[in-house]
């Protein structure tokens, strides 16, 4: 789902507080989503009726705590793995060290 949020100005104000900046969404890219959320009047224009836009909007959010929740346990487990991988390449060098040291010639 693609809306943007917009700012704009009635090309003819009704009243005087329409004629103030305005903020919404394209009521075009909503009606390809949600239909059912825009009326068109006879001259044309077309509304969006925001309350219908309120239940997908919290459904959106509850999907993107979901996906939130889901990408901080795998960044968890990530960092679990990582401080495991460091601790065995520590070890690793530890190991290579003594190897090392055990093959040089006796002096």
């Amino acid at each position: 789902m693609r809306l943007n949020g917009v700012t704009y100005r009635w090309i003819t104000p009704l009243s005087e507080e329409a004629d103030r900046e305005q903020m919404g969404v394209i009521a075009q890219e909503v009606e390809a989503v949600f239909p059912q959320a825009v009326t068109t009047s006879k001259d044309g224009i077309k509304r969006v009726n925001y309350p219908m836009l309120v239940a997908p909007v919290i459904e959106a959010e509850k999907d993107l705590n979901r996906e939130i929740a889901s990408l901080k346990e795998r960044a968890e487990e990530a960092e679990a793995k990582a401080s495991s991988l460091e601790q065995k390449n520590l070890e690793f060098e530890k190991r290579l060290r003594a190897l090392e040291k055990s093959m040089r010639p006796a002096k």
